[in-house]
């Protein structure tokens, strides 16, 4: 009997101890400060060129939370001009972590889903170096930080969904800073309610630019979304989700552009049939 109660008291205590954590990443959007935490053996081994006093101005300021993409958990800096962004890895871990416990005849079972997980996120670190090395001020990106060395010996101060604030040695994990854009959707509409049309003629034609510069380079992003991955810095567009870039050459770029933009130019003849004839003709004037 004493036995069993004390079976039940332990039981008790370890659902209350999951019942909390599984609370708190509700709340807080399944941010929890170990999914951030990058095991030394996953850091990627590259040789970017950067000077950490670009971060200078940048980290002296709270960050806070704004949301989280497949690949990341996004922060906002207090002025509203940045964005730091940190890799999602807790799948990979636990995968991990149950590899290295299990029975021999159990591993083999999970060895397939622990090394598709390790490729995912070598293709994601891949996807950021073509960023930074092809296409840097076409995605806001301002600092790439992939290596395991001391040389920003700072930290950051965050503040989570539910304003908790963790403290972040920014050495210790892997990150990315950008501009941050305003929704391309929203500029759009925006200016279109306010009759500023030149202005939006104006963002449009960077936009099918930016496009075109992608394709000629070579970088293909087969989530190439305008809606979700795409915004402006006043009128100049960025791509600011750069997780899915892998080299891929193109013939046929016009079309590709045409593909991309084909939803922009469909919700455009609903709210701005003038604006959308503009980007039909910007992108046949551009090829």
């Amino acid at each position: 009997m004493i036995i069993l109660r004390k079976v039940i008291r332990i039981s008790f205590i370890f659902l209350i101890f999951f019942g909390l954590y599984f609370f708190c990443k509700t709340r807080t959007d399944g941010f929890i400060f170990d999914e951030i935490i990058f095991p030394k053996k996953y850091w990627p081994k590259t040789n970017l060129s950067q000077d950490p006093k670009l971060l200078d101005e940048i980290i002296s300021q709270p960050f806070y939370y704004l949301g989280k993409g497949t690949q990341t958990y996004a922060f906002g800096s207090q002025d509203g001009k940045w964005v730091i962004k940190f890799l999602r890895i807790h799948r990979l871990k636990w995968t991990d972590f149950f590899f290295r416990i299990s029975p021999s005849f159990f591993q083999k079972r999970i060895a397939s889903t622990l090394e598709k997980r390790k490729n995912k996120l070598q293709k994601d670190i891949t996807s950021f170096q073509i960023a930074y090395s092809l296409f840097k001020e076409e995605s806001g990106l301002i600092y790439l930080h992939l290596e395991d060395k001391p040389v920003i010996n700072q930290s950051l101060h965050i503040y989570d969904k539910i304003n908790v604030h963790h403290e972040i040695p920014l050495d210790s994990l892997p990150f990315i800073v950008q501009k941050k854009a305003t929704d391309l959707y929203s500029s759009l509409e925006k200016w279109i309610n306010q009759n500023e049309m030149e202005t939006a003629k104006e963002a449009l034609s960077h936009l099918v630019s930016l496009l075109k510069a992608r394709c000629v380079k070579g970088i293909h992003d087969k989530d190439a979304n305008l809606k979700t991955n795409f915004g402006f810095v006043g009128t100049r567009p960025i791509q600011y989700d750069i997780g899915r870039f892998k080299m891929v050459p193109l013939t046929e770029i016009k079309e590709e552009v045409i593909r991309i933009t084909d939803s922009l130019v469909s919700w455009l003849e609903k709210i701005s049939p003038s604006l959308a004839l503009y980007l039909k003709n910007e992108i046949k004037k551009t090829f």
